[in-house]
């Protein structure tokens, strides 16, 4: 499924990193999510394939909980690097620093920022998201349906300090975005996938995409 692009042309000037987030434990799953089929693939693979095939410039995804078993079913890519989160039963905000300091040492200019079990099905979500941000003034655009946030979201680098110092205890990433809504844009992306994460089985279920 996923494109080997190898000789993706570079077609943004800022370099653009792309943050998938797969270390959680899964506790509402009945094994670990990532790797259950959706529709012939691993989810993390149907997530993967969109970034991969997307115009970011480089892919990180983080791995914790079961990283053995995840890598094994992903395929090598040039655009593509593991991250290893080892504190990552301490939440998702680890997870995210792990990836925000990767993409700060890699010159980011725009990082996205996306979870592993969103069931996100087509590429140009990102490729708007990336445009959309470059054009705006603002310092965080997130893709929206019919009026309704979801993922992925999208910061400028200037926003790296303030992603390196999210917590658990202060509702981690979703203060950054709340804290000032003037800086916030919302982009109509089209697509009503970027609403849905799996966290049960029912999730998948109450979908028909099982």
């Amino acid at each position: 499924m996923l494109i080997n692009r190898s000789n993706k042309e570079k077609t943004e000037k800022n370099c653009s990193i792309g943050i998938i987030l797969a270390a959680g434990l899964s506790t509402r799953f009945p094994g670990n999510k990532m790797l259950q089929t959706v529709k012939e693939y691993p989810l993390i693979n149907r997530v993967l394939s969109c970034a991969l095939e997307s115009e970011l410039d480089k892919v990180l995804l983080v791995l914790g909980h079961m990283k053995e078993e995840i890598q094994s079913i992903v395929p090598s890519h040039l655009n593509l690097e593991i991250l290893d989160n080892p504190n990552y039963e301490e939440g998702m905000t680890t997870s995210i620093k792990t990836g925000v300091i990767r993409a700060k040492e890699l010159e980011a200019d725009i990082i996205m920022i996306m979870p592993g079990d969103i069931l996100l099905t087509d590429h140009e979500v990102i490729n708007k998201g990336i445009n959309t941000l470059e054009k705006t003034e603002k310092a965080i655009t997130i893709a929206s349906y019919h009026g309704r946030k979801g993922h992925p979201i999208f910061f400028k680098k200037e926003m790296i300090s303030e992603l390196l110092e999210i917590s658990e205890e202060t509702e981690g990433m979703r203060a950054v975005v709340r804290q000032d809504p003037t800086r916030v844009h919302t982009y109509e992306c089209g697509s009503e996938s970027i609403l849905y994460d799996i966290d049960t089985a029912q999730d998948l279920k109450n979908l028909n995409l099982d």
